[in-house]
């Protein structure tokens, strides 16, 4: 497909209507070429042959004559050009042989149709002229109309043979023409695949390559010359392999398929790329157009976005903690003083100054008050429990003030024993942030949008990954509509987890409602 532009030939009807049409204007021609009237030569040195014969065929043709072979040489390449010579065989100085031989090697009169007229017999002689191009022999003696018969039949021969040549010409100059089409277009569709900087594969459903297009095959998994007639699963890596043969697969069922990536270690690095299956009409099988881009850069990309945005919310995080310390610290000491002082001034004013007490009561009420809004808003900027006592201890907590604060029940269930399997260890503090994080922004929506009584979050930590669940019996998400992917909230919770390389799954549990399931791998550091 690649290689050449294959171009089809006429199907068979169009073949039957060809031949039809081709027919149809022979007869027409013949049509019109016997209407006209047709020029004769006679060339006889006998003055009584060429009366005779002029005589009985003028009556039909235009009839010109000549007595000898130069002169008729001289009359057949000068105008009119007659249409058929009657040729006698004996002639003094040149016979009628050597004068067929001049008209052959004359291009003016290479086509002109021979008949000779002789008194032989001889099988000999017939063949000889037969040889240097006589269309036909007549005997002198024959009757007149067998020699109109043979005149006629002549005419018609040639006739059909010049319009022969002349749709040949006009057959000739069409392929020339189509040709050049098609030329241009294979130009234009080479043109086209050397401007795709993808790689291009035609491959089975079995996947076998048959065809490829390439314009740098360094990024081959395998030198052009090996690959053709192999399958994916010889050329390719398992991983690699599974994901053509998916796409190819999914291709096959829906018509195209697109969005499938995989990595593969190539001599000069690592490479990513992108699939984009579209199935391909075949006479004798399934056959698949595969374009592989190269997103090795896009990759590279997204892995540098990624690591800004993980910065990004590491200093994010890294300044809440230092704001919050800041309003503890300072702040908080300063409330804190300034309630030792109000207790001071309540101690040292007389009781009866009863106006003065009310007011240092008042002061010591809205530094309470102030103190409180201090903790809410520390809390917010950074809990100091998930520092502290880990996120194990640091979701109950949020569980808790969340029942609290919503009247929505709220439960924090270890599916482990965390005296046996440590599920109340820290982990590192970028994945107890993003874990504590989520847990916020989940809770977060079911407040908004679930209209949910229960919510339970699961929580498991073993050697190898951590899982968090958070699962309400609200209204869910509705049948056949997808979660908006604009949220900012949705995208905060996928890029988090993104950032550390894990996997997040919004569902609809059997009963109803809507959970999320963060699944985290755990760095050696932080496996027991």
């Amino acid at each position: 497909m690649f290689s050449a532009l294959k171009v089809g030939s006429l199907d068979q009807l169009s073949g039957l209507v060809w031949v039809a049409w081709l027919g149809i204007m022979v007869k027409i021609e013949l049509a019109d070429k016997m209407t006209s009237i047709a020029t004769l030569l006679i060339i006889d040195d006998s003055s009584e042959i060429l009366y005779l014969l002029s005589d009985m065929l003028r009556q039909k043709y235009r009839v010109l004559a000549a007595s000898s072979g130069a002169e008729g040489l001289r009359v057949a390449s000068s105008g009119p050009k007659p249409d058929l010579i009657l040729l006698d065989v004996i002639m003094p100085e040149m016979d009628g042989y050597a004068v067929l031989q001049s008209l052959r090697q004359n291009p003016a009169t290479i086509d002109i149709p021979v008949i000779f007229l002789t008194a032989l017999t001889d099988a000999a002689d017939v063949e000889r002229g037969l040889q240097l191009g006589a269309a036909d022999f007549i005997a002198k003696h024959n009757p007149p109309a067998i020699v109109l018969a043979r005149v006629n039949a002549q005419l018609e021969a040639k006739y059909a043979r010049d319009w022969l040549k002349n749709q040949n010409k006009l057959l000739e100059a069409e392929v020339a023409r189509r040709t050049a089409e098609i030329l241009e277009m294979q130009n234009q569709l080479q043109a086209t695949l050397d401007a795709i900087p993808d790689l291009l594969f035609e491959l089975g459903l079995d996947g076998r390559y048959y065809d490829y297009h390439s314009h740098q095959d360094d990024l081959l998994a395998a030198p052009s010359a090996t690959f053709i007639g192999k399958k994916v699963s010889d050329i390719l890596p398992p991983a690699a392999a599974s994901e053509v043969m998916s796409a190819l697969q999914e291709a096959d069922e829906k018509g195209k398929s697109s969005g499938r990536q995989f990595e593969l270690q190539l001599p000069q690095g690592k490479f990513w790329f992108e699939l984009s299956v579209a199935a391909k009409h075949h006479a004798s099988e399934r056959r698949f157009i595969v374009m592989s881009r190269d997103i090795t850069g896009r990759k590279l990309i997204e892995r540098q976005m990624r690591d800004l945005s993980a910065h990004l919310q590491t200093v994010r995080e890294e300044e809440k903690a230092s704001i919050a310390r800041e309003i503890h610290d300072d702040l908080g000491g300063t409330l804190t003083t300034l309630k030792m002082e109000a207790y001071w001034c309540k101690n040292e004013i007389p009781a009866e100054s009863t106006r003065l007490q009310e007011h240092i009561g008042e002061m010591s009420q809205l530094i309470d008050h102030a103190t409180g809004v201090m903790r809410k808003i520390i809390t917010g900027l950074r809990p100091t429990i998930l520092d502290d006592l880990g996120l194990y201890t640091a979701l109950e907590w949020q569980a808790a003030q969340f029942q609290k604060l919503h009247g929505i029940e709220c439960r924090v269930n270890c599916v482990c024993d965390p005296a046996i399997d440590g599920c109340n260890k820290k982990l590192d503090r970028p994945r107890s942030i993003a874990l504590f994080r989520i847990s916020q922004e989940a809770l977060t929506n079911v407040v908004r949008h679930a209209c949910a009584t229960l919510v339970e979050i699961e929580y498991h930590c073993n050697d190898e990954e951590v899982v968090l669940s958070i699962i309400d019996n609200g209204r869910g998400i509705p049948q056949n509509r997808a979660i908006a992917t604009n949220s900012f909230g949705l995208l905060g919770m996928r890029e988090r987890v993104a950032q550390l390389e894990g996997n997040i799954i919004f569902d609809v549990p059997p009963g109803g409602g809507c959970s999320v399931t963060v699944i985290l791998p755990l760095i050696p550091e932080t496996k027991s």
